[in-house]
C-alpha cells in the first residue's frame, strides 16, 4: 500500500498547513475535518486535518506520523470547512487559527467530543430487612428509597422532591448507587411543533413574510423598518415556517444584553427547545449547545457573532437582527464580520438570509438599492401614533440669532405654546474655546457665568 499524507492545520502564527504520515492502521478512513494530536517541536499540538493526499513536497523519512485521531466523526463538516478555508484567504489569517476558532474551547484543548451524561440513581440489590428498618426514624430517606424501589430515577427528578443531603446520606450508607447514562437526543420539535397565538400581521408585515417564505434557496433579504414597526414579529413568523418544515434557524443578535429579552420572546411563541450561544456561557455549556445544534436537537439557536459557526443538521435560514451593529465585527484574533460570513454560509448552504435594521449599514443598503438583496420596507409602527417628520432647514441668507434661524425659533415657540418640550443639539461654536495671555496666563471670562469667552474668528469677537 502506498504511503498517504495528512495535511494538518495547527493553531500557530504561520499561514500554512503541515504534512504528517498517516499510519497504516488509519489508511482508508476519512480524516478530513477530524481533530488529531500531532508531534510539533518538543511537544504535541491539536490540529484539524484539511486534506489527505498521496504525495508530499517533503521526503517521507523526514515526516512524523499522526500521534492520535481524536474523533470518530468530523467536527467540521465539508460545507463548514469550505467556508472557513474561504474566510482564511479573505481575511488573510492563518488557516489553523480560523478552523480552531469555529469549534468550542474544550475541543480545541483535545477533550473528547462525547455527549453529556446524567446520573440515574437506583436501589442496591438484595437489601436486608434490617437495612430497611434502620431508616424507620428517617421518613424522608425511607420515602426516597421506596421511590427508587420501583425503577432507576434521574438525579434531576429526584432533587425536585428531595434535597441533596438526603441523597448523600443514603449513598454513604451504601443503600443506593448510581450509573452514568448518556443524555438521549431530543428531536421532539421535529414531530410536534407547538406555536402559541400570534398577533395579526399588518399589511407591510404580511407582504414581507410572504416574500421571504416563498424562497427556499439562497436569497438575501433586507427588512428596513423604523423602530416599533414589528421586525421581530416578522422574524417569528418566518421562523415558524422553517420549523414546520423541520429546518433549523440561527438568529444572530449584536449583544449579550439582547439575548435574554429575545429568548423570552421566542420561548413565549414556540414550544421548542431554544439554544443560546454567547461568551457568558461556560465551556461545558458551549459544548452542549454546539453538539445539540449539530445533532438537530435545537430548532432555534439565538447567539452573538460566533454563533455563525454553529453546525446545523437541517439548515433552514439565518436571521441577523440589527445587522448594522459594529459588534458583529470581531476586533481581535481572527478578525471577521459575522454578517458577511453568514451571507457566505447561506450561499453555500443555499438557504435564505434575512437582515433587519432601522438604520442599515451603507454597504447593505447599497446592495439592496442595486437589487443584490431583496429590499423590504416596514414604514409604519405597529402601535399607531404620529410618524416622525424630519425636515432640513436652509439657513443661507437668513439672519441668525445665536445660530438659530427665525423659522426655527418660531417652531420652538409653537411647541412651547402647546406645553411640549424642545431639545436642541449644537456643536461647539467658535474658533477657540478660550483666549489666554501668553505672558501672564490671564483668561478673559464672562461676568455672569465665570466661563471663558469663546473667540469667533469670522467676526474677531469674544462671545459667551
Amino acid at each position: 500500500m502506498s504511503q498517504l499524507f495528512a495535511e494538518v492545520a495547527l493553531s500557530i502564527p504561520k499561514r500554512q498547513a503541515f504534512d504528517y504520515l498517516i499510519p497504516e492502521s488509519l489508511q482508508g478512513t476519512t480524516l478530513i475535518g477530524k481533530r488529531v494530536r500531532v508531534p510539533y517541536g518538543h511537544g504535541e499540538k491539536i490540529g484539524i486535518v484539511i486534506n489527505s493526499k498521496s504525495e508530499s513536497q517533503w521526503q517521507a523519512n523526514k515526516l512524523k506520523e499522526l500521534a492520535q485521531v481524536l474523533d470518530d466523526q468530523p467536527v467540521l463538516k465539508p460545507d463548514m470547512m469550505a467556508l472557513l478555508n474561504w474566510a482564511a484567504g479573505y481575511y488573510c489569517y492563518p488557516i489553523g487559527d480560523v478552523l480552531l476558532t469555529a469549534i468550542p474551547a474544550k475541543l480545541r484543548k483535545g477533550e473528547p467530543n462525547s455527549r453529556a451524561t446524567e446520573k440515574f440513581w437506583r436501589i442496591k440489590p438484595d437489601l436486608t430487612q434490617k437495612q430497611w428498618q434502620s431508616l424507620s426514624k428517617a421518613p424522608k430517606q425511607l420515602a426516597l428509597l421506596q421511590l427508587l424501589k420501583e425503577q432507576p430515577v434521574r438525579e434531576v427528578e429526584l432533587l425536585q422532591q428531595f434535597n441533596k443531603p438526603i441523597l448523600s446520606a443514603l449513598y454513604k450508607q451504601m443503600l443506593i448507587e448510581y450509573e452514568e447514562r448518556e443524555v438521549k437526543q431530543d428531536l421532539s420539535w421535529t414531530k410536534s411543533l407547538q406555536v402559541n397565538a400570534r398577533p395579526f400581521a399588518s399589511t407591510e408585515q404580511a407582504l414581507a413574510i410572504s416574500a421571504i417564505n416563498s424562497h427556499k434557496d439562497f436569497q438575501p433579504f433586507l427588512i428596513e423598518g423604523v423602530t416599533g414597526s414589528g421586525k421581530t414579529e416578522v422574524y417569528l413568523q418566518i421562523i415558524e415556517n422553517q420549523l414546520q418544515q423541520q429546518r433549523q434557524v440561527i438568529v444572530l443578535v449584536p449583544e449579550i444584553s439582547l439575548t435574554p429579552q429575545t429568548l423570552a420572546r421566542f420561548q413565549q411563541r414556540f414550544g421548542v427547545q431554544i439554544g443560546v450561544w454567547h461568551s457568558g456561557l461556560t465551556d461545558n455549556e458551549r459544548l452542549a449547545v454546539w453538539q445539540k445544534a449539530g445533532d438537530g436537537e435545537l430548532g432555534i439557536i439565538i447567539g452573538t457573532r460566533s454563533a455563525v459557526f454553529l453546525p446545523l443538521k437541517w439548515p433552514g435560514m439565518i436571521v441577523i437582527d440589527e445587522e448594522h451593529d459594529s459588534s458583529f465585527k470581531q476586533q481581535d484574533g481572527f478578525r471577521y464580520h459575522a454578517r458577511d460570513l453568514a451571507l457566505m454560509r447561506a450561499r453555500r448552504l443555499n438557504i435564505p438570509v434575512v437582515m433587519g435594521s432601522a438604520t442599515p449599514s451603507l454597504e447593505t443598503l447599497n446592495n439592496a438599492l442595486t437589487s443584490r438583496y431583496r429590499h423590504l420596507h416596514l414604514r409604519d409602527k405597529v402601535v399607531k401614533g404620529s410618524r416622525v417628520i424630519q425636515q432640513l432647514l436652509d439657513i443661507r441668507e437668513q439672519h441668525l440669532d445665536a445660530g438659530l434661524s427665525p423659522y426655527l425659533v418660531e417652531r420652538i415657540y409653537a411647541h412651547l405654546r402647546q406645553q411640549q418640550q424642545v431639545m436642541i443639539f449644537i456643536n461647539r461654536r467658535g474658533y477657540s474655546p478660550a483666549i489666554m495671555c501668553n505672558e501672564c496666563g490671564y483668561v478673559e471670562t464672562c461676568q455672569h457665568c465665570d466661563k471663558p469667552y469663546t473667540f469667533h474668528k469670522s467676526t474677531q469677537q469674544l462671545h459667551c
